[in-house]
C-alpha cells in the first residue's frame, strides 16, 4: 500500500506493469482498508486510464483498455464513452458487458440494453451465463431474462420440430413483450446478419408497421418473421 501511495501523480512509464500492480494490490487494499480501499486506488486507476487513452482494444488482453481502468474507478460515463468510441465494439464480448453494466449504473436503460443486445447476438452463450446470475445492476433486465427462460422452457416441452428460442432471440423477445421499446431501440442496432439480428429486424419492422397502421407492411413483416422463426411469432404474438 505504501508503494501505491508513492505512485500517485507520478507519470506511468509502463502501463502494462501498472495494470499488473493494481490488479495485485486491489485485493490487499480491500482486505486491509475495508470500504475505504477505493479512496486509495481510484486515483491510480484514473491515471492508468489516461495512460491507456488511444490504446486499441484487444480480445487477448481485455483489461488492458481504458474502459476497464475506468470501470475500476467507477467512472461509468467514461466507461460508456470509451466503449462506444472503439470500432466494432459490438463484436467484443468484454466491451458489450462493460456497456451493459455502465449503462445500468447510470440508469441509462437504452444504453444498457444496447450492450446486452449486442452480447446476445455475438456471444449468446456468455450472454445466457451472465444474465442468469442472480445479482444484476439492472434488476429489470434480470427479471425479463427469467421470463424469457420460462418461455424457453415452455417451448422445450412442446413436441414441435421448429427451432426453439435461444439467447440470441432475447432482443427480439424484449421488443415483443415490452410495449414501446421498439420506439427507443433503433433497428440499426443490428449491424450484421446473425439469426438473432435478422429476427430483431423482422420484429422491429412488424411493430413499427402495426403502430403506423400500415396493413401491407405489417403483413409483409409478419410473413418474414413467420418464415424465419415461426415459434417467435406464433407462440408470443397473439
Amino acid at each position: 500500500l505504501v508503494a501505491a501511495l508513492s505512485r500517485l501523480a507520478r507519470p506511468i512509464e509502463d502501463p502494462r506493469q501498472e495494470l499488473a500492480f493494481l490488479l495485485e494490490t486491489a485485493p490487499i487494499a480491500k482486505r486491509l482498508l475495508g470500504s475505504q480501499w477505493r479512496e486509495l486506488l481510484t486515483p491510480l486507476w484514473r491515471q492508468l486510464a489516461d495512460a491507456l487513452d488511444g490504446q486499441p482494444f484487444s480480445a487477448e488482453e481485455p483489461q488492458f483498455h481504458r474502459s476497464f481502468a475506468l470501470s475500476q474507478a467507477q467512472d461509468w460515463a467514461g466507461v460508456s464513452a470509451s466503449v462506444l468510441n472503439e470500432p466494432n465494439w459490438c463484436r467484443q464480448s468484454a466491451l458489450c458487458l462493460q456497456l451493459a453494466q455502465s449503462g445500468a449504473f447510470q440508469h441509462r436503460r437504452v444504453e444498457s440494453l444496447t450492450g446486452w443486445f449486442a452480447l446476445c447476438w455475438h456471444s449468446p452463450a456468455l450472454a445466457a451465463e451472465t444474465l442468469s446470475k442472480p445479482q444484476q445492476p439492472d434488476a429489470g433486465v434480470g427479471k425479463a431474462w427469467q421470463e424469457f427462460l420460462a418461455t424457453e422452457d415452455e417451448l422445450a416441452d412442446d413436441d414441435s420440430e421448429e427451432s426453439a428460442l435461444t439467447a440470441s432471440d432475447f432482443p427480439a423477445w424484449m421488443l415483443l413483450h415490452e410495449s414501446g421499446l421498439a420506439r427507443q431501440m433503433s433497428i440499426d442496432l443490428a449491424q450484421s446478419h446473425t439469426p438473432g439480428e435478422e429476427h430483431y429486424r423482422c420484429v422491429h419492422r412488424w411493430l413499427e408497421a402495426r403502430r403506423a397502421r400500415n396493413k401491407d407492411d405489417e403483413l409483409a413483416a409478419r410473413k418474414a418473421l413467420q418464415a424465419r422463426h415461426p415459434l417467435l411469432l406464433s407462440r408470443i404474438v397473439p
